[in-house]
């Protein structure tokens, strides 16, 4: 800073100079440069005033700062206000037809085809309330999932067929077609976010099934991209639909949380509208990019681009959640164990087993199942359904002190996974404590005899 010139100027145009001047130690000054005037009026120089304000730009910083974390905390407060209130605008909605329908079958106890359509419904409602659920988790499960950044090994093949595993079924039963497609061009083993892919995969092909009408077909094509080198690779993962389509006015705000399009006087899916946005979010989090093409009455198609690092080594897969239609085995004559503290899900579960001539005994929590397994004669029970989150023990501890009995079938029984927890986190651990398979609640009476069929015909 000259001084000489400020002066000079003050002198020219007799206006006071003032500004804050620091000497670079953390000191901060305002400084005041104007003319002096004698009594007589004459300007002879200039007057420099320095004050020391160091201790006031030191208060109105941390004041600066204290009020940018009060409105970032304001604003996070409003989100999560915004968030848990459209969260039980969702369920409330689903909750008041439950109860009307719930009333409406009593009613009907005379009319079977009126009380079978009031089921079905009843049924259908559920399902949607366990899709909030599904959808609430998954979102907080993506950021951990994105935020953990977790690279292994995996095979695309394996992968894909595991996604194929669980889609295909839901196709069918939405009465649609499922196709697969794998180009010969990529690598046998990438090096990535296995559980990330996943769940992108899942969520955009569930969108499809949404809304894509009965006769349609949903289809999944991966290939690599041409100009990928030795190393690195550009994996393209393409989903398509026959649907309804999306029109264009909505595009920019397809991957936005809570954000459904109306579709008018046609039949609307019901969600949350959180499904892509968990997808996107997750696709971004690999520095990858989704690319939309859609047209209304002609389907859409999401071609996702991952960046990902070929990797040749042998792959460890773990046991997938068992989904699926029931083998053919009969059940008629087993003795099961239900570990499951919430009773009425012991009484779901043994209304499920008791139709299909399972007799069972009941724990209501960790210990009480150790010590009925324990205290029990060697092969009493055939298998064991263990529910992951009980009092005193839980679903895992319990698991690892069954298997250390010292019992002649503590290795061998067969014991099945219960549990609202179906992230691949909380499968894997249940897999490495000794757990035969997994069924995620809320249970499907399909799912749960399938799993159960698979292990009691391998003993």
């Amino acid at each position: 800073m000259d001084i000489s010139e400020i002066c000079d100027n003050v002198l020219k145009t007799l206006v006071p100079d003032e500004r804050e001047v620091s000497t670079g130690k953390g000191k901060v000054f305002f400084m005041r440069v104007a003319p002096y005037r004698t009594t007589e009026n004459k300007i002879l120089g200039c007057v420099i005033t320095l004050v020391d304000i160091t201790t006031q730009k030191q208060g109105l910083v941390q004041l600066q700062s204290t009020e940018e974390k009060l409105s970032i905390s304001q604003q996070i407060s409003a989100a999560k206000s915004d968030y848990l209130s459209r969260i039980a605008h969702e369920i409330r909605t689903p909750m008041g037809a439950l109860s009307a329908l719930s009333k409406q079958a009593r009613s009907e106890l005379d009319n079977t085809e009126g009380l079978s359509s009031d089921l079905d419904k009843i049924s259908e409602t559920v399902d949607y309330m366990a899709s909030i659920v599904t959808d609430i988790s998954e979102a907080a499960q993506s950021e951990r999932v994105a935020s953990d950044s977790v690279q292994e090994p995996f095979p695309l093949r394996a992968l894909v067929d595991t996604v194929s595993s669980i889609i295909k079924y839901r196709a069918e039963e939405a009465g649609l077609v499922f196709e697969t497609s794998l180009a010969d061009n990529f690598a046998p083993i990438y090096m990535g976010n296995k559980t990330a892919i996943q769940q992108i995969l899942i969520n955009l092909l569930n969108n499809s099934i949404k809304y894509t009408p009965k006769g349609g077909v949903v289809s999944l094509k991966a290939y690599e991209e041409a100009g990928s080198n030795k190393k690195k690779a550009s994996l393209c993962l393409v989903i398509a639909d026959t649907g309804m389509g999306i029109d264009k006015d909505f595009l920019p705000n397809l991957f936005k949380p809570f954000t459904r399009e109306s579709k008018g006087d046609k039949e609307e899916a019901t969600s949350m509208g959180l499904g892509l946005s968990i997808a996107y979010n997750l696709v971004q989090s690999m520095d990858g990019d989704v690319f939309v093409e859609s047209e209304p009455g002609k389907g859409s198609v999401f071609t996702v681009r991952l960046p990902m690092e070929r990797y040749d080594a042998a792959v460890h897969v773990s046991p997938p959640v068992h989904t699926g239609a029931p083998q053919a085995y009969s059940l008629k004559g087993c003795h099961a164990l239900v570990a499951e503290d919430n009773a009425l899900n012991r009484t779901i579960l043994g209304a499920m087993l008791a139709n299909e001539g399972i007799t069972y005994d009941e724990a209501i929590n960790g210990e009480e199942a150790v010590n009925a397994f324990q205290n029990a004669p060697a092969n009493t029970y055939d298998c064991i359904l263990m529910d992951m989150r009980m009092p005193k023990l839980d679903g895992i501890r319990a698991t690892l002190l069954i298997r250390a009995a010292d019992k002649p079938d503590a290795s061998t029984i067969p014991i099945i996974g219960v549990s609202a927890n179906g992230f691949a986190d909380d499968i894997k651990q249940a897999y490495l404590a000794g757990i035969n398979s997994y069924v995620p609640k809320p249970i499907d009476r399909d799912d749960l005899l399938s799993a159960m069929s698979t292990l009691l015909k391998g003993k």
